[in-house]
């Protein structure tokens, strides 16, 4: 309410909420991961009449992050939900049983924030089209027609909101630029940078060191998310992955031969394998929504993740059938150079929160729980020390990102770098332990309005 104290209402709800035309009911999602589902639910703002809607798996999602948008004539809700290979769409689902109604065959790479025009004529949302990090806005008639793309450049778009004459939209436009920094030892003051272009983020979405002194690290340099190397100093700088889907979050095998990472080009988030050169690229895992994959240190096994923390999974690298190693809500898995530890990042919901867990790779109870900041979905955000006696992760404070140094005996986590400006998107310590490369840069947001759109 305007004025008093707030009160709680629900707990473990993980979407916005929409609220039904009359203001009497909302909806929500809440995600489940023990039980493999996503649950689409109304309840009246008293939180005392909870009916389930519409269940899926996780791995064909109703998108948690997305607003959800109720019809004017109150009989149905709008969200974004997983379509044919893997990508995203916008389903209509009947609030009194039923099919779903998928309103486009058009699918994109990611779709959030859907929402009415006052008339009911249609839709408006932001997406980002497949192979693309850039959300844009468009537009969808209803009940039929075709998607139009509303604008058209660099930028993404984000939150947005209309005028109740729907004759004015205002939205934020959202620019994130990194460039790939190196410092010995991870002084600040010794860091050079080695990347550098306009509109671009080097290394936003995932880097590594390869043992023999270059970098992996994903890039849009090419208009499209992929993997490029180059060596230490910036030189010889190069494209691994080419063609259509995103390419993401490599792992570089100890002998230096082999990259693993995540690519969207069979239509789902899978682990693919490819020389270190680019060439004969292997799809390794045949399931969908797989993340953070990590070369074990003998070079046999890929050690990954599951969207939405669906458990930690090993498969070999040559392929084959993948064995679960957790089956709690876990993300971030990260093997400690000796191959004896695993470190994941887990979920609190009481005192909400993360926390790391380290246990033995081998199987076991965990030996060591520490707790941490919140971790980002993309990226490098966790790694080991090379003696693995120790854990790095990163820590953003009032805008500026720096690594912390998390000892496993225990005692204080303690500050290793002390960068001044900047976030730190991802990072990692070379093989030796004497390098440090981080993808640094800043992102901006301003708000936009736009007119004559219909």
């Amino acid at each position: 309410m305007l004025g008093g104290a707030p009160r709680k209402i629900l707990p473990d709800v993980d979407s916005p909420v929409a609220f039904s035309p009359d203001g009497g009911r909302i909806a929500y999602v809440r995600v489940n991961p023990e039980m493999d589902r996503v649950d689409l639910l109304t309840n009246n703002t008293q939180g005392s009449d909870e009916h389930l809607i519409s269940t899926r798996k996780i791995r064909e999602l109703y998108f948690p992050l997305s607003r959800l948008a109720w019809s004017a004539d109150g009989k149905s809700i709008v969200l974004a939900a997983r379509a044919g290979q893997d990508q995203s769409t916008l389903v209509d689902v009947p609030l009194t049983g039923g099919p779903e109604k998928v309103l486009t065959t058009r699918n994109w790479e990611w779709i959030e924030n859907p929402i009415w025009l006052p008339d009911h004529s249609g839709l408006v949302f932001t997406a980002a089209e497949p192979g693309s990090n850039s959300e844009q806005l468009w537009l969808l008639p209803y009940p039929a027609g075709e998607a139009r793309r509303i604008t058209n450049d660099p930028n993404s778009y984000r939150s947005l909101s209309l005028s109740a004459d729907s004759m004015m939209m205002i939205a934020s436009q959202n620019e994130t630029t990194s460039t790939l920094w190196v410092a010995s030892e991870g002084k600040a003051e010794l860091a050079r940078r080695i990347t550098s272009s306009a509109k671009v983020y080097d290394g936003v979405d995932g880097l590594a060191w390869t043992p023999g002194g270059s970098i992996v690290f994903t890039s849009n340099r090419s208009e499209n998310l992929d993997l490029w190397i180059t060596e230490g100093d910036g030189s010889n700088l190069r494209q691994l992955t080419h063609g259509e889907g995103s390419n993401f979050e490599p792992s570089v095998s100890r002998d230096g031969r082999t990259i693993v990472f995540i690519s969207t080009r069979s239509g789902a988030e899978s682990i693919w394998k490819m020389d270190i050169d680019g060439g004969n690229p292997v799809q390794v895992t045949r399931t969908r929504l797989d993340l953070f994959p990590k070369i074990t240190p003998d070079g046999k096994d890929v050690v990954y993740g599951s969207w939405m923390g669906q458990g930690i999974f090993k498969i070999p690298l040559t392929g084959g059938e993948p064995s679960q190693l957790l089956s709690d809500s876990a993300f971030q898995p990260s093997v400690s150079p000796d191959g004896k530890l695993l470190a994941v990042t887990k979920r609190r919901l009481d005192p909400p929160g993360n926390y790391l867990d380290i246990l033995p790779l081998a199987g076991g109870p965990s030996i060591r729980q520490f707790n941490i900041p919140v971790l980002s979905m993309t990226g490098t955000q966790l790694s080991w020390t090379p003696d693995s006696k120790g854990l790095i992760f990163l820590d953003s404070r009032d805008g500026v990102g720096n690594l912390w140094l998390q000892a496993l005996a225990g005692g204080k986590p303690k500050q290793i770098t002390n960068f001044s400006s900047d976030r730190i998107y991802s990072f990692d310590w070379s093989t030796d332990g004497k390098q440090l490369v981080a993808a640094r840069g800043s992102s901006s947001s301003d708000l936009v309005m736009i007119s004559n759109f219909r």
